[in-house]
């Protein structure tokens, strides 16, 4: 691959290791709704915020954009406003292909670690403090297709506090925000740092997060960034590109769940696939039957009965902390639920006790022949909601988490016990996953943790891997 002549480093004089991230990490030209939360999930190595800052520039599509300066590509402002700091970038294509960049970074945090394989591939990982940065880099038409329909990876909102500052060096722009955990039993700040070349129009975006770093340290990355301007290019998005993305984008603004009383089931009845799931990419999950053949609500969970091996995190480093001398939960913190994480008022924190939730379910496969299937069911919680038609319905409900230990517990209401464990390599990434021969039933116990005050509201949501989730299934486990 040819390079244009210009490469330009950032902070003259530093050193250039090998490790190189090519035509960036996470990004392409365009993304569906299911890459984006594969991303955002991927072990918290994309930070929590960029959730936050996904759906919030959603609801502010309409901020606009910034007046362009003469002769250049890219546009950067940051607009405090409400408490807010609005980072808002805008790009003129002034031609119809954009140069690719590639960057090499030529300053790592001590401690952390290239990935070339494993859970956090592609990224910086360190060992001792769990600490991750990322490096992405966005060429001008890349830039531009994510200013344009608004998923919020470079147009970004933080808390005004958050705002560190801008940097001008060398030709380039670098904005830095410093976060702190909202978690009460988590001191990991986060740092984003923004870096902008306005006459060529990219953007290297630099996440870092970890236990004790320099205030200025992901500034330090980006400042001795090597970007080079290849000669490759690619075209700008039509017009018509990103009006189908962004129409794709505001269709899954979230809105109320509202479940009708005839998909929720008892405790003994038959659960089957709805109709949807035949025309999806889980079309072998149809061949699923499920049986829930019981429920406890319980205090304790004896190894005896238990035992280590079945527990999806590791027992003795992530569950054993959790629990007190005598095997109950120790309380944990919750939050309110809101969409975005910016929105946690630190001081509606409440202490609330949990329970184990201890569910059996036989699952079949009714097909004529094997098959690997996802045999996961995913606690929800749901109440009684007025359907304004006189009948009734229910809608979901949910809690933010404070406490980030527990979330080795509760993850997207995954279990954290499974006694079916099939697949237990790369850290248990597909234990939810088993071979079912034709015919056969597998009896599996499944655990989840529920706060006490929400017991009379917990149910198990199937088939929810594919298909219309208006028509997910759901078991109700307490009477």
């Amino acid at each position: 691959m040819e390079r244009r002549e210009r490469s330009h480093l950032i902070s003259a004089g530093c050193s250039i290791n090998n490790e190189r991230l090519e035509g960036g990490i996470l990004l392409k030209k365009e993304y569906t709704q299911s890459e984006m939360e594969q991303i955002l999930r991927n072990d918290a190595e994309i930070p929590e915020s960029v959730d936050r800052r996904m759906k919030e520039t959603y609801a502010k599509l309409g901020l606009g954009l910034t007046a362009f300066a003469a002769a250049r590509a890219l546009n950067v402002t940051v607009k405090k406003e409400n408490g807010k700091a609005v980072q808002q970038v805008s790009v003129e294509p002034t031609k119809k292909e954009a140069h690719k960049i590639e960057v090499t970074a030529g300053y790592v945090p001590e401690g952390y670690v290239y990935q070339e394989e494993g859970p956090h591939t592609g990224k910086y990982h360190n060992d001792a403090t769990d600490g991750g940065m990322t490096i992405v880099p966005l060429n001008a038409a890349e830039v531009y297709w994510h200013t344009m329909i608004g998923d919020g990876w470079i147009d970004a909102i933080y808390d005004e506090d958050a705002f560190a500052g801008t940097t001008e060096l060398n030709g380039t722009t670098v904005n830095l925000f410093r976060e702190e955990s909202n978690y009460v039993d988590d001191n990991t700040v986060s740092q984003n740092a923004y870096l902008f070349n306005e006459e060529e129009g990219y953007v290297v975006w630099v996440y870092l997060d970890g236990i004790d770093l320099p205030e200025d340290e992901a500034l330090k990355v980006a400042q001795n960034l090597q970007v080079t301007v290849l000669d490759e290019t690619v075209a700008y998005a039509a017009d018509e590109e990103i009006e189908a993305a962004k129409e794709e984008i505001a269709s899954y603004v979230p809105a109320p769940v509202i479940i009708e009383s005839s998909r929720v089931h008892q405790i003994g009845d038959v659960i089957t696939a709805p109709d949807s799931i035949q025309s999806t990419e889980g079309a072998d999950m149809a061949d699923l039957q499920y049986i829930v053949k019981d429920a406890q609500i319980l205090n304790t969970l004896p190894l005896d009965q238990y035992p280590k091996e079945n527990y999806v995190p590791d027992y003795d480093s992530a569950v054993a902390p959790l629990l007190n001398e005598d095997g109950t939960l120790k309380p944990h913190t919750r939050y309110p639920y809101t969409e975005s994480a910016g929105d946690i008022n630190k001081d509606s924190g409440k202490e609330v006790n949990g329970k184990f939730l201890a569910v059996t379910v036989d699952i079949t496969n009714t097909a004529d022949s094997d098959g690997e299937f996802y045999i996961t069911p995913t606690l929800k919680l749901l109440r009684s909601s007025n359907s304004g038609d006189g009948s009734e319905s229910y809608e979901q409900f949910d809690y933010t988490e404070g406490t980030k230990a527990y979330l080795k517990l509760n993850t997207d209401g995954a279990p954290f016990y499974q006694s079916i464990q099939r697949f237990t390599d790369n850290s248990k990434k597909h234990v939810r996953f088993a071979e079912i021969g034709a015919g056969e039933t597998l009896e599996c116990t499944f655990v989840y943790v529920v706060d006490e005050d929400c017991v009379d509201n917990a149910c198990l949501e199937f088939f929810n891997m594919g298909g219309s989730s208006t028509l997910y299934p759901y078991v109700k486990l307490v009477k």
